[in-house]
């Protein structure tokens, strides 16, 4: 499991979201 910093942008906003990642 690692923490990846995702970033979403759906508000035109730019903000880094950290999530949990089976990956």
């Amino acid at each position: 499991m690692l923490w990846i910093k995702k970033h979403n942008t759906s508000k035109g906003i730019s903000q880094g979201i950290w999530y949990e990642s089976d990956e």
